[in-house]
């Protein structure tokens, strides 16, 4: 009801050339009769000619319309010259069998100049299925139906001229659902309002524009146990039919779904299977109105109770939890939160776990050692590392109350935890310490918080740069959390192992691991876990370094929207500072500066170096945008702060330092920043880094006129970040990189890569060819050979990724999967010779594989 079907069907039909009979029904055309005599005479007012008496033959008929009766029908209309339409309009409203069995032979026999539109609000008894399957059935739904967020915009603020701010229009967007008659009472009101921003802020279903049209239109219509049902299973936010068995005390709930179904009334499917639903929010929240005025508070809470109970035996405990507190029983609330303190930051909804933790009583609190290590893992994940410690302090004053063994495990939490907070202060050594003794204490049976611990322990063994020991612990909690099925664990190792792996020079491989990640996560068809973020970050880098900017701007944006949801600070930081450098690669300044803004809320974080990430990316904004004083006053500030021993978490940092020297012309300052860096990364074992900093440093070794020793770095630059696809660091020093590429080409110096790289180069920074003959490499680089020839799939992935598309799109327009198109596009690379997107188009032009621009 409300979405708009008759007002759609009605301008259709006016732009239409067709002739069009409107037959608008209504519960008195439940007869047969009445209704094919109707039927027939709206054929004959747009001009079809249908003998008069077939009008008498239907109206002489009692109750029964049978073939005998339609054929001549049928007939007559086929007969006709020209296309013609026939409308039916509130067709649910049409209860009798013999009219729809009558309707079935017709849709059977319909003639090809016949097409018939049906508008109502629930699905006909028409054999819609077999229609379906033949090709012969439009479908035009609720997700057609609804508006979007720039249709809301239109219908608010121009035809009815509210004058809303963006903010209020995604606000009445997200609550209406996009359903336009609860955004046109929304907008009666909002006439009437002077604080409109209020009236949006506590808009809902009880609102009573929104409550008389439900009531009139929905409920009204509706049996006891109907309207029942639907006040007790208003309670939740999503329902199955076994669950809203447990709630509503009765048996028969699936049958009752399936008619609420069919009735469309306001009930949504989440899944393809039709196993969970839930209610359209506003009329969830009218039911829930409804509900507080209908049954008794102690009824209420039985039906939270009753709620937790079935969700908790099915392991969907941050529900139950929410019901058990909507219940006030704070028994069972302390109960699941103690057995489940660690796996409930899977669910990722930080801010209400700490709201629920507050709401237990103190003594409570005080007095239950697992309520406090829970607390503890939750202000960890947040970012409230005192507050975190504080809370595992309490905890120990306590474990004297325990057994030997629970002791033990309690003891292994609280290192486990420590060890986080240690690891994002940014005390690597304390980190290690703390996560080697969590593993010690802790059970064999806890896997996850073992996983998580061995996790933790990679992550702080990189931060003290000993790259070659990390991969064993994160390999570890790999395994553990597989073993233990917790998908947020093994994502964030995942992610750490392919970290670790750029770092070490192997992109390629990183980047395998998280397309086993993301394909795990695609299979089983579940929510993301948070911990996603992680590997959209990698993503997001991986595509940067290989200058698929397109591609890490599209991994860069899901992973954001991932961690705002999780709330949790270091992934925030962490992904705004990746999707910065590619927005910034893309001179989409504005915009990186929108995301470092997200990154550097007040009160987000309180690790050091984080905030060292966050200034960096803030000075390359700076830097980029022309702003080289405020850059530059940044780096000053950092160098002189900067330890002799440049730990792994700093090298990204000291980095950037170093760029900016380079744009101050300060290259014997930027030599030795450079010097000490790749000293520090080589000693490690982290090649990846030298992939990002040898580039640079023969950019400056060419300025101090060391010509030589620049082509010497960069040939050796050249072994390892061309079989790997690191290109984005030689693009970004523009013209400096550009002159010395030339020379590599007349020293024969991988002349091919080299080639590549200036005609990027060039594409990237709008520069002019040095001669007629960069474009198509003559002298040392003449000897390319022709391509392997690329199969007919290959040639139209090729086609694609020439028009812009990305991996996701290609898949979808070619019904690939994601995995087959990445493969196809690595074979496409090494049959050109390239390593990336750009270089693929520019090499298959060269070849006339694809056509000159």
């Amino acid at each position: 009801a409300g979405y708009g079907k008759s007002t759609l069907l009605a301008n259709w039909t006016e732009q239409q050339q067709l002739p069009c009979a409107w037959i608008s029904l209504d519960e008195k055309d439940n007869d047969p009769a009445r209704f094919f005599t109707y039927l027939t005479a709206g054929l004959q007012s747009i001009q079809l000619e249908v003998d008069d008496k077939l009008i008498s033959t239907f109206q002489e008929s009692n109750t029964d319309i049978n073939e005998s009766f339609l054929m001549p029908l049928i007939n007559q209309i086929s007969e006709a010259d020209g296309q013609y339409v026939l409308v039916l309009d509130d067709y649910h409203l049409i209860q009798n069998q013999t009219i729809h069995t009558a309707m079935i032979f017709l849709l059977d026999h319909l003639p090809r100049n016949m097409h018939i539109l049906i508008a109502t609000r629930s699905d006909p008894p028409l054999q819609l299925a077999k229609m379906r399957a033949r090709g012969e059935l439009v479908e035009i739904r609720v997700n057609d139906l609804r508006f979007t967020a720039g249709e809301v915009v239109n219908f608010l603020n121009q035809r009815m001229r509210l004058d809303l701010s963006t903010e209020d229009i995604s606000i009445l967007t997200q609550k209406t659902e996009g359903w336009v008659v609860g955004l046109q009472l929304a907008g009666i009101t909002l006439q009437k309002h002077t604080d409109k921003h209020g009236f949006v802020i506590t808009f809902a279903g009880d609102d009573r524009y929104i409550a008389d049209y439900l009531i009139d239109e929905a409920l009204k219509h509706q049996s006891q146990n109907i309207h029942d049902f639907l006040l007790k299973t208003s309670i939740l936010e999503t329902f199955n039919a076994p669950l809203c068995d447990a709630v509503s005390g009765v048996g028969n709930s699936q049958s009752i779904i399936e008619e609420l179904e069919l009735a469309n009334l306001f009930l949504i499917p989440l899944d393809h299977q039709r196993n969970w639903y839930r209610y359209h929010h506003l009329f969830a929240g009218l039911l829930q109105q409804r509900l507080g005025h209908t049954f008794p508070s102690e009824d209420i809470s039985n039906f939270h109770s009753r709620a937790s109970k079935w969700l908790s035996s099915k392991d969907f405990i941050f529900e139950a939890l929410s019901h058990a507190f909507a219940a006030d029983d704070i028994e069972t609330v302390v109960r699941l939160i103690e057995i489940n303190g660690f796996s409930l930051l899977d669910r990722g909804e930080i801010v209400t776990l700490i709201n629920w933790i507050n709401k237990i009583p103190a003594d409570v609190r005080q007095s239950r050692p697992w309520i406090k290590i829970a607390e503890g893992w939750v202000l960890g994940y947040a970012g409230k590392l005192k507050e975190g410690e504080d809370a595992l302090n309490l905890a120990e004053e306590s474990l004297v109350t325990m057994e030997e063994s629970e002791e033990k495990r309690a003891s292994g939490h609280i290192f486990a935890i420590r060890a986080y907070i240690n690891y994002v202060h940014g005390n690597g050594e304390v980190a290690v310490s703390h996560a080697t003794k969590a593993l010690d204490l802790l059970p064999e049976d806890d896997l996850s918080v073992r996983a998580f611990s061995a996790y933790t322990l990679g992550e702080a063994l990189m931060q003290c740069n000993d790259l070659k020991n990390a991969a064993i612990p994160l390999l570890n909690s790999i395994t553990w959390a597989q073993a233990a099925g917790n998908d947020h664990v093994y994502t964030l190792a995942s992610g750490s192992l392919a970290f670790l792996y750029m770092i070490q020079g192997k992109l390629n491989q990183s980047e395998l691991i998280c397309q086993d990640v993301i394909e795990h996560v695609d299979c089983k068809n579940t929510r993301k876990t948070p911990a996603m973020f992680q590997i959209y970050k990698m993503m997001t880098d991986i595509h940067y370094f290989q200058n698929e900017l397109d591609e890490a701007l599209r991994y860069g944006q899901e992973g954001l929207e991932i961690s705002k949801y999780w709330g949790q600070f270091e992934s925030i930081i962490a992904i705004c500072v990746s999707l910065t450098y590619v927005l910034i690669a893309q001179n989409k300044f504005d915009q990186a500066e929108e995301v470092m803004a997200l990154a550097n809320r007040p009160g987000m974080f309180e690790s050091p170096w984080m905030n060292n990430f966050i200034n960096k990316s803030k000075a390359m904004i700076q830097l980029a945008n022309g702003n080289l004083t405020a850059a530059s006053q940044w780096a000053e500030e950092y160098i002189q702060e900067l330890q002799d021993e440049i730990e792994q978490s700093e090298w990204a940092v000291t980095r950037a330092a170093a760029q900016i020297l380079i744009a101050q012309n300060k290259f014997a300052e930027a030599y030795r920043l450079l010097d000490k860096l790749i000293t520090g990364a080589g000693q490690s074992g982290g090649d990846g880094y030298l992939n990002v900093m040898l580039p640079m440093q023969s950019v400056v070794l060419m300025e101090l006129g060391k010509q030589d020793q620049a082509l010497d770095i960069l040939r050796e630059s050249f072994k390892t970040s061309e079989p790997e696809g690191f290109i984005r660091e030689y693009i970004s020093q523009g013209e400096p990189m550009a002159k010395l590429l030339r020379l590599a080409i007349k020293r024969n110096i991988r002349p091919k890569f080299a080639a590549e790289l200036l005609l990027t180069i060039q594409q990237d920074q709008n520069l002019e060819p040095a001669s007629k003959n960069l474009t198509q490499p003559t002298g040392s680089i003449k000897s390319y050979d022709v391509p392997e020839s690329l199969s007919p799939r290959e040639l139209e992935v090729l086609q694609l990724i020439a028009g812009g598309c990305t991996n996701q799109e290609i898949a979808q327009e070619l019904y690939l999967s994601l995995y087959t198109v990445k493969s196809h596009a690595r074979n496409i690379f090494g049959k050109l010779g390239v390593k990336n997107r750009t270089e693929a188009v520019a090499k298959a032009r060269l070849f006339g594989l694809l056509p000159q621009d």
